[in-house]
């Protein structure tokens, strides 16, 4: 397969995003083009459906909707030569995603705003990003990502989910194939982390079920429960984001729920352990702002999985004193944001957010509408 095939297999995707109609059809190719340089080192996939990286040990990341986005910000931001020192940041496994989210949260802010990159405090910390206010008005920001595939607790549901989705395949169960021909999802739901014997005991007994109805539940061992429900419905929203195993063609397929066949639920006290590592986040987050100059502010951009069981917390964390200067987290930036801040902090939020919301009303209504 020749670079140039490869570029249009990239560039077919990514023009069908959103994003890409902020930029020119070249400085999209020129950022394929420093992507596929840069990520030469790990093992690159260019095929219908995923064209992307596997970054080591063995973490999937699509060009188009992750490596491609941070990298039209990046040569926005720096030029046409992206610094060596980030290329490495890039490729380093360890700190992969991190930066990608820490150059999507770059190419919001400076849309909007002077910003500048890995500013130096008095004691050596280096904040991510600085952004200068038309008031003068200082705030550093720091730019964490939870990276779920680093958790033993994470490891250990995918270790389980792929053991239950491997006897849920839809090439070898006839209860599988049965309920996708009758537009049904299962749903698996763990009360705890399963056996072996329960997950021997799915495999054993769920073909010898024809159908259920819709609403009853199976149990497979101690920890398994399995039910149906129609493909069209949401995931479960008052359970934690499930692990899906989807039917996808040769052709590009969105990933969406009514294209699964099984979803697993983490076991509940999964989500307690994430809400927990959340928060270390953002302490972690708020000692590198800790020496920020006393006349500046900080603000936290946070990348969270389940962000909605956060927000209670972020919420309790900003009333405490060692966050003090630091009034403002930013959940999500770019997808399904939500913002916290504190009641004394509303002239910081409006001074940084404003003329983003301005923006976003815009492009949705064609006229600019008053921010809340």
């Amino acid at each position: 397969m020749t670079d140039r095939t490869k570029l249009d297999l990239v560039l077919a995707e990514v023009r069908s995003k959103a994003y890409a109609r902020q930029f020119t059809v070249e400085e999209i190719e020129n950022a394929i083009v420093s992507a596929m340089q840069i990520f030469a080192v790990h093992a690159c996939v260019f095929q219908p459906g995923f064209c992307g990286v596997i970054i080591p040990p063995s973490r999937p990341t699509f060009f188009a909707t992750e490596i491609v986005p941070g990298l039209l910000d990046a040569r926005r931001f720096f030029g046409n030569q992206i610094p060596f020192e980030l290329q490495q940041k890039l490729i380093n496994p360890s700190q992969t995603h991190d930066t990608l989210f820490e150059l999507s949260c770059l190419g919001i802010l400076h849309r909007f705003h002077e910003v500048r990159y890995e500013p130096r405090l008095v004691d050596g910390k280096v904040p991510d990003l600085l952004v200068l206010l038309e008031n003068v008005q200082e705030v550093y920001v720091e730019c964490k990502a939870e990276g779920v595939h680093l958790s033993k607790h994470h490891r250990l549901f995918a270790e389980k989910s792929s053991g239950i989705s491997s006897v849920l395949d839809l090439g070898k169960s006839s209860f599988v194939r049965g309920s996708w021909e009758q537009g049904l999802r299962i749903e698996v739901e763990l009360l705890r982390a399963p056996s072996s014997a329960d997950i021997r005991r799915l495999q054993e007994t769920v073909d010898s079920h024809c159908s259920i109805p819709i609403g009853e539940v199976l149990r497979f061992g101690e920890n398994i429960q399995l039910s149906l429900v129609q493909r069209e419905e949401r995931y479960n929203p008052s359970l934690p984001n499930p692990t899906a195993c989807l039917q996808v063609g040769t052709d590009p397929t969105e990933l969406h729920h009514k294209n699964a066949y099984v979803a697993i639920y983490p076991w509940p006290r999964l989500e307690s352990m994430q809400r927990q590592s959340q928060r270390r986040l953002i302490a972690s987050a708020r000692r590198q702002l800790q020496s920020i100059p006393r006349n500046a502010y900080g603000m936290i951009c946070m990348q969270a999985f389940n962000c909605r069981k956060l927000l209670p917390d972020v919420h309790s964390l900003l009333t405490q004193k060692e966050f003090q200067r630091i009034p403002i987290v930013w959940l999500n930036p770019g997808g399904e944001s939500h913002l916290v801040f504190r009641n004394d902090a509303l002239h910081l939020k409006h001074a940084i957010f404003e003329k983003m919301i301005q923006s976003l009303a815009t492009s949705r209504t064609g006229r600019a509408e008053a921010s809340p």
